[in-house]
């Protein structure tokens, strides 16, 4: 669908919904990281600690993060949350901190994936 039609942006979400339980070099999130031959395709950061075995900060997932930085780059990536609310599987305070402080990012990333990324995406304006 992507290669036959290269205009319809992709969003991919869940850091890619990893096996984080796989040793690495993660060898099943591979057509993940292909995706990125495709411009239109983004990753998302968001909802972490479904694909985590672990509890805050999620680290088992901060390999596959730092995955998808270095196929897509920061400026093909974006930060987003759950539910609001009482909804919420997660405070937020600990969602926003995973890539705020959390995730081994540059400020130049955590800028680009929590403002940049979506503002330019999603045609957001200032």
């Amino acid at each position: 669908m992507i290669a036959r039609h290269p205009g319809v942006r992709v969003i991919i979400d869940h850091i890619g919904k990893p096996d984080v339980t796989e040793a690495s070099p993660h060898a099943s999130f591979d057509p993940i990281l292909r995706l990125a031959d495709f411009p239109g395709v983004h990753a998302k950061i968001g909802d972490y600690q479904i694909a985590s075995k672990q509890g805050y900060p999620w680290p088992d997932t901060h390999a596959f993060v730092t995955k998808l930085v270095g196929a897509f780059g920061a400026d093909r990536m974006m930060w987003g949350t759950g539910f609001p609310g009482s909804g919420r599987l997660v405070p937020l305070a600990d969602a926003l901190a995973y890539v705020e402080k959390d995730l081994p990012l540059t400020a130049a990333q955590r800028h680009a994936i929590l403002w940049e990324t979506p503002a330019h995406l999603f045609g957001f304006t200032g």
